[in-house]
This record gives structure tokens, sequence and C-alpha cells, in this order.
């Protein structure tokens, strides 16, 4: 067991780990709940999983937690939602990841954006941006296009 980390977290692996460690971790599973309810919110992430939020209930009387009638409000990475409002802004991003981070100024690397994109391919669907990857000259790109939902 990890005690979350105190300060501000980018993501919900950083509240966990901290920045860096995460590639040593196959799967990462992180349960947060008020000491005051029996809801509570289990998020998961890996490579052999989807990216995912899941509400789930602690049973008093079988002592065991299952899902949850309660709606969850997905959180976005902050990262992830200045990458969205600037595509909004300019209807059409092409460029690398590099000058992506440098422009917003992110502090991911190249990999982390691009994984970062792969991985809430589902929210940028939902916000009408699609995202593909493509070279030039021998050079990686992200192409991102806002269409008006």
């Amino acid at each position: 067991m990890i005690h979350e980390k105190k300060g501000k977290a980018n993501s919900q692996i950083e509240k966990v780990i901290g920045r860096g460690l995460s590639a040593s971790a196959d799967c990462i599973l992180r349960l947060s709940r008020n000491d005051s309810t029996t809801i509570a919110t289990l998020y998961a992430a890996g490579r052999d999983i989807i990216e995912k939020n899941i509400v789930i209930e602690f049973d008093i009387e079988t002592c065991r937690w299952k899902h949850s009638s309660e709606e969850l409000i997905e959180e976005i990475d902050i990262n992830l939602s200045v990458i969205i409002n600037y595509v909004v802004s300019k209807k059409e991003v092409s460029m690398s990841a590099q000058e992506l981070a440098s422009i917003l100024k992110l502090k991911l690397n190249p990999i982390a954006i691009a994984s970062l994109l792969d991985r809430n391919k589902s929210i940028l669907d939902s916000n009408g941006i699609s995202f593909e990857r493509g070279r030039t000259n021998g050079k990686r790109k992200i192409i991102l296009k806002y269409n008006e939902l």
C-alpha cells in the first residue's frame, strides 16, 4: 500500500507515485474516498487496460465493494485540457510533440504527450477533435483537428 502524494499532482498517477516511476508499473489501481461515505472512486490505468474511473460503493452487510449506481464526472488531466483548448482555438494543429509542449509550456516530454493523446482518444473524440500521428521529412508530427460538434 502506498499513500497519496500530499502536494499538487497533474495526473492520477502522480498522485500515487510521483513523476518518473510510472514506467516500472504495468498497472496502477488507486482507490480514493472521503472518510464519511461508503462511495469511492477506483482509478485504473495500465499497459493492458483502458484508463478509467469507476464509482464503487462499500456494502456494509457483505463487506464487499460493488459497482455503484452513482455517476462519475470524469476527471480530465490538466495537460489534456490545455491541449484541447488550444486545438479548439486553432481549429487544426500539425507539429511535433516537442513544439506543442514548448508552445503550451507543458512539462511533459514528447513521448508522454503522444501517450496522453493516445490514452484519451475517447475524450478528444467527445470534444470534436480527431488525432493522428504522421511524418514529414522524417520528423514525427501530431495532427489534431477540431470539427465543431
